[in-house]
């Protein structure tokens, strides 16, 4: 609906920007501006166009706290998937919408039971992955990206997602460089959450390994 994807616009890319600084951590000498707050003009996690999966984002608020538009849309959503249970597009936006309500293991069912209705959806996918990070499950996560890319190698948020997860849960630098590399082959002028282009985080990244 029109409400929530505006809900959803405002807390595009916060969770990859309270995770940059550890992401940038190696990078001496850079100046890392923390994300805007929700109801902010955040700027996307990556530039590109025509992209509709969500990159991570922060925390969503309680229930309590969803503006009535959406507790309203949420409520419905429970509703029309108990009594017809078969339209992915309604679990995945039912899945939006836990997680905005800060409800992520609900979130994560109804997803899975968006993807068992229409496998491969890249989008639901990466969506997903964020939740399983979230839960503190950063190898699910990474598989949930994988997923997406094999379905959308093109993908930009999951190629940024998953680099994040993978250097910053995992430890696995090269990894991530790598996605991060693809990117960049996707669209040159990609850029993070607090507006650093991705090229510099590769540039600053790889720079001990010149120096070795």
């Amino acid at each position: 609906s029109c409400m929530a994807g505006m809900a959803l616009t405002l807390v595009l890319g916060l969770y990859l920007g309270t995770l940059l600084p550890g992401v940038l951590g190696d990078m001496r000498g850079a100046e890392i501006s923390p994300a805007p707050a929700a109801g902010g003009a955040a700027p996307p996690a990556v530039a590109s166009d025509g992209d509709d999966g969500r990159p991570a984002v922060a925390p969503g608020p309680s229930a309590s706290r969803l503006p009535p538009e959406l507790a309203a849309r949420l409520e419905a959503l429970e509703a029309a998937v108990r009594t017809t249970p078969d339209s992915a597009g309604d679990w995945a936006e039912l899945g939006n919408l836990l997680f905005d309500a800060g409800r992520v293991r609900e979130s994560i069912h109804a997803y899975e039971r968006s993807l068992a209705l229409a496998p491969g959806n890249a989008d639901v996918l990466t969506d997903l992955g964020i939740m399983y990070r979230e839960d503190k499950a950063p190898q699910k996560a990474v598989e949930c990206f994988r997923k997406a890319l094999a379905a959308d190698p093109r993908h930009e948020n999951a190629l940024f997602n998953v680099g994040v997860v993978l250097y910053t849960d995992l430890g696995r630098r090269d990894e991530a460089v790598a996605a991060w590399r693809r990117l960049l082959g996707v669209n040159p002028h990609a850029r993070a959450p607090d507006g650093r282009a991705v090229a510099e985080m590769v540039r600053r990244l790889e720079e001990p390994l010149r120096r070795q």
